[in-house]
Protein backbone atom coordinates (compact mmCIF):
# COMPACT_ATOMS: atom_id res chain seq x y z
CA UNK A 1 0.00 0.00 0.00
CA UNK A 2 1.31 3.43 -0.98
CA UNK A 3 2.31 5.63 1.95
CA UNK A 4 1.73 9.36 1.73
CA UNK A 5 5.09 11.11 2.15
CA UNK A 6 4.77 14.86 1.66
CA UNK A 7 8.48 15.74 1.48
CA UNK A 8 11.63 14.27 0.01
CA UNK A 9 14.80 13.95 2.07
CA UNK A 10 16.03 17.24 0.57
CA UNK A 11 12.93 19.08 1.85
CA UNK A 12 11.21 19.55 -1.48
CA UNK A 13 7.68 18.26 -2.03
CA UNK A 14 7.33 14.56 -2.83
CA UNK A 15 5.08 14.64 -5.88
CA UNK A 16 5.84 11.01 -6.77
CA UNK A 17 4.54 9.76 -3.42
CA UNK A 18 1.41 11.94 -3.61
CA UNK A 19 0.56 10.86 -7.17
CA UNK A 20 1.14 7.17 -6.39
CA UNK A 21 -1.06 7.47 -3.29
CA UNK A 22 -3.84 9.12 -5.32
CA UNK A 23 -3.64 6.52 -8.10
CA UNK A 24 -3.79 3.61 -5.67
CA UNK A 25 -6.79 5.04 -3.83
CA UNK A 26 -8.43 6.29 -7.07
CA UNK A 27 -8.62 9.87 -5.80
CA UNK A 28 -9.72 12.26 -8.54
CA UNK A 29 -8.86 15.67 -7.03
CA UNK A 30 -5.51 16.31 -5.32
CA UNK A 31 -5.31 19.98 -4.39
CA UNK A 32 -2.10 21.17 -2.76
CA UNK A 33 -1.23 24.64 -1.54
CA UNK A 34 1.41 26.52 0.43
CA UNK A 35 5.08 25.66 0.53
CA UNK A 36 6.25 28.61 -1.53
CA UNK A 37 9.56 27.76 -3.22
CA UNK A 38 9.26 24.09 -2.20
CA UNK A 39 9.44 22.84 -5.78
CA UNK A 40 5.75 22.15 -6.44
CA UNK A 41 5.81 23.03 -10.16
CA UNK A 42 9.39 21.88 -10.76
CA UNK A 43 8.92 18.47 -9.13
CA UNK A 44 5.54 17.86 -10.80
CA UNK A 45 6.94 18.56 -14.27
CA UNK A 46 9.95 16.36 -13.47
CA UNK A 47 8.05 13.38 -12.07
CA UNK A 48 5.06 13.04 -14.42
CA UNK A 49 7.19 11.98 -17.43
CA UNK A 50 9.27 9.73 -15.17
CA UNK A 51 6.07 8.03 -14.03
CA UNK A 52 5.00 7.61 -17.65
CA UNK A 53 1.90 9.76 -17.16
CA UNK A 54 0.97 12.01 -20.13
CA UNK A 55 -0.52 15.21 -18.75
CA UNK A 56 -2.26 18.46 -19.51
CA UNK A 57 -0.30 21.43 -18.13
CA UNK A 58 -3.18 23.75 -17.27
CA UNK A 59 -2.97 27.43 -16.32
CA UNK A 60 -5.84 29.84 -15.79
CA UNK A 61 -5.11 32.35 -18.54
CA UNK A 62 -3.95 32.07 -22.14
CA UNK A 63 -1.38 34.87 -21.80
CA UNK A 64 0.43 32.74 -19.18
CA UNK A 65 0.39 29.74 -21.52
CA UNK A 66 1.72 31.91 -24.35
CA UNK A 67 4.79 32.61 -22.20
CA UNK A 68 5.25 28.96 -21.18
CA UNK A 69 5.08 27.92 -24.83
CA UNK A 70 8.31 29.81 -25.49
CA UNK A 71 11.41 27.70 -24.67
CA UNK A 72 13.22 30.71 -23.21
CA UNK A 73 10.57 30.97 -20.46
CA UNK A 74 9.64 27.31 -19.98
CA UNK A 75 10.60 25.52 -16.75
CA UNK A 76 11.88 22.46 -18.57
CA UNK A 77 14.36 24.45 -20.63
CA UNK A 78 15.39 27.04 -18.05
CA UNK A 79 15.44 24.95 -14.84
CA UNK A 80 14.78 21.22 -15.11
CA UNK A 81 16.92 20.19 -18.09
CA UNK A 82 20.11 21.94 -16.86
CA UNK A 83 19.71 20.55 -13.34
CA UNK A 84 18.47 17.04 -14.10
CA UNK A 85 20.11 16.28 -17.43
CA UNK A 86 16.73 15.83 -19.13
CA UNK A 87 15.93 16.93 -22.68
CA UNK A 88 12.24 17.92 -22.64
CA UNK A 89 11.13 21.04 -24.52
CA UNK A 90 7.89 22.63 -25.74
CA UNK A 91 7.10 22.53 -29.47
CA UNK A 92 4.07 24.23 -31.08
CA UNK A 93 0.94 22.10 -31.50
CA UNK A 94 -1.54 24.87 -32.31
CA UNK A 95 -1.54 28.65 -32.11
CA UNK A 96 -2.45 28.42 -28.43
CA UNK A 97 -0.83 25.21 -27.25
CA UNK A 98 2.57 23.54 -27.12
CA UNK A 99 3.48 19.89 -26.68
CA UNK A 100 6.23 18.56 -24.44
CA UNK A 101 8.61 16.14 -26.18
CA UNK A 102 12.02 14.61 -25.71
CA UNK A 103 14.43 16.18 -28.20
CA UNK A 104 17.34 15.36 -30.43
CA UNK A 105 19.90 17.70 -31.97
CA UNK A 106 21.14 17.37 -35.57
CA UNK A 107 24.59 18.24 -36.93
CA UNK A 108 23.53 21.86 -37.39
CA UNK A 109 22.46 22.23 -33.77
CA UNK A 110 18.75 22.24 -34.57
CA UNK A 111 16.59 20.61 -31.91
CA UNK A 112 13.62 18.49 -32.97
CA UNK A 113 10.93 16.54 -31.07
CA UNK A 114 11.25 12.76 -30.85
CA UNK A 115 9.04 10.06 -29.39
CA UNK A 116 5.53 10.32 -28.05
CA UNK A 117 3.83 13.44 -26.74
CA UNK A 118 4.57 13.74 -23.01
CA UNK A 119 2.18 16.55 -22.23
CA UNK A 120 0.56 19.67 -23.62
CA UNK A 121 -0.15 23.18 -22.40
CA UNK A 122 -3.73 24.43 -22.22
CA UNK A 123 -5.49 27.36 -20.57
CA UNK A 124 -8.80 27.39 -18.75
CA UNK A 125 -9.87 30.59 -20.48
CA UNK A 126 -9.59 29.11 -24.01
CA UNK A 127 -10.16 25.40 -23.43
CA UNK A 128 -13.19 25.27 -25.75
CA UNK A 129 -10.66 25.35 -28.60
CA UNK A 130 -9.36 21.92 -27.60
CA UNK A 131 -12.60 20.04 -26.96
CA UNK A 132 -12.22 18.01 -30.10
CA UNK A 133 -8.69 16.84 -29.18
CA UNK A 134 -8.79 13.06 -28.72
CA UNK A 135 -6.73 12.84 -25.55
CA UNK A 136 -9.47 11.77 -23.14
CA UNK A 137 -7.43 8.80 -21.91
CA UNK A 138 -4.57 10.95 -20.61
CA UNK A 139 -4.40 10.29 -16.86
CA UNK A 140 -3.41 13.67 -15.33
CA UNK A 141 -4.48 17.31 -15.42
CA UNK A 142 -1.73 19.34 -13.75
CA UNK A 143 -3.44 22.58 -12.73
CA UNK A 144 -0.55 24.91 -11.95
CA UNK A 145 -1.40 27.97 -9.79
CA UNK A 146 -5.12 27.14 -9.58
CA UNK A 147 -5.63 29.78 -6.86
CA UNK A 148 -5.43 33.19 -8.58
CA UNK A 149 -3.36 35.95 -7.07
CA UNK A 150 -5.41 38.82 -5.67
CA UNK A 151 -4.47 41.17 -8.51
CA UNK A 152 -5.30 38.66 -11.26
CA UNK A 153 -8.32 39.24 -13.46
CA UNK A 154 -11.22 36.91 -12.72
CA UNK A 155 -12.54 34.43 -15.26
CA UNK A 156 -16.33 34.57 -15.49
CA UNK A 157 -17.93 31.46 -13.96
CA UNK A 158 -14.44 30.05 -13.37
CA UNK A 159 -15.55 27.09 -11.26
CA UNK A 160 -18.06 25.98 -13.88
CA UNK A 161 -15.50 26.42 -16.67
CA UNK A 162 -13.06 24.25 -14.75
CA UNK A 163 -15.56 21.42 -14.31
CA UNK A 164 -16.53 21.59 -17.98
CA UNK A 165 -12.84 21.11 -18.76
CA UNK A 166 -12.50 18.14 -16.40
CA UNK A 167 -15.66 16.54 -17.80
CA UNK A 168 -14.42 16.99 -21.38
CA UNK A 169 -11.12 15.28 -20.56
CA UNK A 170 -12.51 12.60 -18.24
CA UNK A 171 -15.45 11.76 -20.54
CA UNK A 172 -16.45 8.07 -20.21
CA UNK A 173 -13.19 6.78 -18.71
CA UNK A 174 -14.85 5.03 -15.78
CA UNK A 175 -17.54 3.48 -17.98
CA UNK A 176 -14.70 1.87 -19.94
CA UNK A 177 -13.08 0.54 -16.79
CA UNK A 178 -10.34 3.22 -16.83
CA UNK A 179 -9.60 5.08 -13.55
CA UNK A 180 -10.79 8.70 -13.49
CA UNK A 181 -8.38 11.43 -14.49
CA UNK A 182 -6.34 12.85 -11.61
CA UNK A 183 -6.56 16.62 -11.20
CA UNK A 184 -3.31 17.57 -9.47
CA UNK A 185 -3.35 21.21 -8.38
CA UNK A 186 -0.56 23.34 -6.94
CA UNK A 187 -0.91 26.89 -5.64
CA UNK A 188 0.11 29.43 -3.05
CA UNK A 189 -2.19 30.40 -0.19
CA UNK A 190 -3.67 33.54 -1.74
CA UNK A 191 -7.38 33.02 -1.13
CA UNK A 192 -9.18 30.20 0.66
CA UNK A 193 -12.44 31.19 -1.06
CA UNK A 194 -11.02 30.51 -4.51
CA UNK A 195 -13.26 29.31 -7.37
CA UNK A 196 -12.14 25.67 -7.16
CA UNK A 197 -12.67 25.36 -3.39
CA UNK A 198 -16.03 27.10 -3.74
CA UNK A 199 -17.18 24.84 -6.59
CA UNK A 200 -16.10 21.69 -4.72
CA UNK A 201 -17.58 23.08 -1.47
CA UNK A 202 -14.39 22.45 0.50
CA UNK A 203 -13.74 25.93 1.95
CA UNK A 204 -14.85 24.76 5.39
CA UNK A 205 -12.62 21.69 5.13
CA UNK A 206 -9.59 23.89 4.43
CA UNK A 207 -10.60 26.13 7.35
CA UNK A 208 -10.81 23.08 9.62
CA UNK A 209 -7.36 21.91 8.49
CA UNK A 210 -5.95 25.32 9.36
CA UNK A 211 -7.65 25.41 12.77
CA UNK A 212 -6.49 21.90 13.71
CA UNK A 213 -2.99 22.19 12.21
CA UNK A 214 -3.56 19.31 9.78
CA UNK A 215 -1.18 18.83 6.86
CA UNK A 216 -3.65 16.85 4.78
CA UNK A 217 -7.24 15.70 4.72
CA UNK A 218 -9.05 13.12 2.60
CA UNK A 219 -12.63 14.26 1.99
CA UNK A 220 -15.02 11.44 1.10
CA UNK A 221 -18.07 12.07 -1.03
CA UNK A 222 -21.29 10.03 -1.32
CA UNK A 223 -20.45 8.70 -4.78
CA UNK A 224 -17.35 6.97 -3.40
CA UNK A 225 -14.99 9.63 -4.75
CA UNK A 226 -12.48 11.48 -2.59
CA UNK A 227 -10.71 14.82 -2.59
CA UNK A 228 -7.22 15.03 -1.12
CA UNK A 229 -6.29 18.42 0.35
CA UNK A 230 -2.63 19.02 1.22
CA UNK A 231 -1.24 22.07 2.99
CA UNK A 232 2.56 22.31 2.82
CA UNK A 233 2.73 24.59 5.86
CA UNK A 234 5.51 22.48 7.38
CA UNK A 235 7.71 22.79 4.30
CA UNK A 236 11.40 22.81 5.36
CA UNK A 237 12.18 24.95 2.30
CA UNK A 238 9.67 27.62 3.29
CA UNK A 239 11.25 27.83 6.73
CA UNK A 240 14.65 28.40 5.14
CA UNK A 241 13.20 31.06 2.80
CA UNK A 242 11.96 32.99 5.83
CA UNK A 243 15.60 33.82 6.60
CA UNK A 244 16.35 35.22 3.13
CA UNK A 245 16.68 38.93 2.38
CA UNK A 246 13.23 39.70 0.92
CA UNK A 247 11.26 38.31 3.84
CA UNK A 248 13.64 39.80 6.38
CA UNK A 249 13.06 43.34 5.12
CA UNK A 250 9.41 43.08 4.03
CA UNK A 251 6.97 44.83 6.36
CA UNK A 252 3.90 43.39 4.62
CA UNK A 253 2.72 40.93 7.26
CA UNK A 254 -0.10 39.54 5.09
CA UNK A 255 2.29 38.83 2.22
CA UNK A 256 4.87 37.20 4.50
CA UNK A 257 2.19 35.08 6.17
CA UNK A 258 0.95 33.90 2.78
CA UNK A 259 4.35 33.37 1.20
CA UNK A 260 6.26 31.92 4.13
CA UNK A 261 3.72 31.00 6.80
CA UNK A 262 1.48 29.33 4.20
CA UNK A 263 -1.55 31.07 5.71
CA UNK A 264 -4.63 32.32 3.90
CA UNK A 265 -3.82 35.68 5.45
CA UNK A 266 -5.91 37.77 3.05
CA UNK A 267 -9.13 36.13 4.26
CA UNK A 268 -10.83 37.97 7.12
CA UNK A 269 -12.73 35.51 9.32
CA UNK A 270 -13.59 37.97 12.09
CA UNK A 271 -17.26 38.07 10.97
CA UNK A 272 -17.68 34.29 11.14
CA UNK A 273 -19.42 33.08 14.30
CA UNK A 274 -22.34 31.03 15.54
CA UNK A 275 -25.45 32.97 16.59
CA UNK A 276 -28.65 31.97 18.40
CA UNK A 277 -31.26 31.98 15.62
CA UNK A 278 -34.02 32.46 18.19
CA UNK A 279 -32.79 36.05 18.53
CA UNK A 280 -33.23 36.66 14.79
CA UNK A 281 -36.12 36.90 12.35
CA UNK A 282 -35.78 35.42 8.82
CA UNK A 283 -36.23 38.13 6.18
CA UNK A 284 -35.13 36.84 2.75
CA UNK A 285 -33.26 34.09 0.91
CA UNK A 286 -30.76 34.53 -1.96
CA UNK A 287 -29.91 31.15 -3.46
CA UNK A 288 -28.87 29.06 -0.45
CA UNK A 289 -28.11 32.11 1.71
CA UNK A 290 -30.78 32.94 4.31
CA UNK A 291 -30.72 36.44 5.82
CA UNK A 292 -31.85 37.06 9.39
CA UNK A 293 -32.40 40.42 11.13
CA UNK A 294 -31.88 40.72 14.89
CA UNK A 295 -35.17 41.10 16.77
CA UNK A 296 -33.98 43.58 19.39
CA UNK A 297 -30.58 44.97 18.33
CA UNK A 298 -31.33 47.35 15.48
CA UNK A 299 -29.21 47.03 12.35
CA UNK A 300 -27.63 43.63 13.12
CA UNK A 301 -27.93 40.75 10.67
CA UNK A 302 -26.94 37.09 10.45
CA UNK A 303 -26.48 34.94 7.32
CA UNK A 304 -27.02 31.19 7.53
CA UNK A 305 -27.75 28.10 5.45
CA UNK A 306 -30.63 27.28 7.83
CA UNK A 307 -34.02 27.85 6.20
CA UNK A 308 -36.89 29.13 8.28
CA UNK A 309 -40.33 30.57 7.62
CA UNK A 310 -42.09 31.70 4.46
CA UNK A 311 -39.82 34.46 3.18
CA UNK A 312 -39.13 36.07 -0.23
CA UNK A 313 -36.78 34.00 -2.39
CA UNK A 314 -34.31 35.42 -4.93
CA UNK A 315 -32.52 33.28 -7.50
CA UNK A 316 -28.74 33.45 -7.33
CA UNK A 317 -28.35 34.76 -10.88
CA UNK A 318 -27.68 38.23 -12.27
CA UNK A 319 -31.31 39.38 -12.19
CA UNK A 320 -32.03 37.82 -8.80
CA UNK A 321 -28.91 39.39 -7.25
CA UNK A 322 -29.92 42.81 -8.60
CA UNK A 323 -33.46 42.49 -7.23
CA UNK A 324 -32.10 41.39 -3.86
CA UNK A 325 -29.76 44.38 -3.70
CA UNK A 326 -32.62 46.72 -4.64
CA UNK A 327 -34.96 45.34 -1.95
CA UNK A 328 -32.42 44.76 0.84
CA UNK A 329 -30.77 48.16 1.23
CA UNK A 330 -30.90 47.82 5.03
CA UNK A 331 -28.80 44.66 4.92
CA UNK A 332 -26.14 46.20 2.68
CA UNK A 333 -25.97 49.27 4.91
CA UNK A 334 -25.39 46.95 7.87
CA UNK A 335 -22.73 45.02 5.95
CA UNK A 336 -20.79 48.19 5.19
CA UNK A 337 -21.08 49.13 8.87
CA UNK A 338 -19.72 45.70 9.93
CA UNK A 339 -22.94 44.65 11.60
CA UNK A 340 -23.31 41.34 9.76
CA UNK A 341 -22.07 37.96 10.94
CA UNK A 342 -21.96 34.67 9.02
CA UNK A 343 -22.52 31.07 10.03
CA UNK A 344 -19.35 30.06 8.15
CA UNK A 345 -16.77 31.47 5.78
CA UNK A 346 -18.35 29.85 2.73
CA UNK A 347 -21.42 32.07 3.13
CA UNK A 348 -19.32 35.22 3.42
CA UNK A 349 -17.39 34.19 0.31
CA UNK A 350 -20.60 33.48 -1.62
CA UNK A 351 -21.90 36.95 -0.82
CA UNK A 352 -18.58 38.66 -1.57
CA UNK A 353 -18.23 36.84 -4.88
CA UNK A 354 -21.81 37.65 -5.89
CA UNK A 355 -21.37 41.38 -5.34
CA UNK A 356 -17.58 41.61 -5.94
CA UNK A 357 -16.89 43.10 -2.51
Amino acid sequence: MAKLELYQDNGYVNVRSIIEYAREKKIMFVLTYGGRGAGKTYTTLLELPRLGLPFFHLRRRQDTIDILNKPAFNDYVTKINPAEGTDIEPFPLTKKSAGYYHTETDENGKRSPVGELLGMTISLSTFATYRSVGLSEWPVIFYDEYIPQLEEQRIKHEGTAFFNLVESINRNRELKGIPPVIVFGTANTNNIANPIFMELQIVENAMKMKEKGLEWMEIHRKNGQSILLIDFFKSPISKKKAETALYSVSQDEDFNAMAIGNQFSYNDTSEVRSEDLRQYKPVAQLGEMVFYRHKSEKGFWYVSFHKSGNIPYYNLDTLGARRFKRDMTGFFRAYLNQKVSFENYTLKSMLDNTYKF
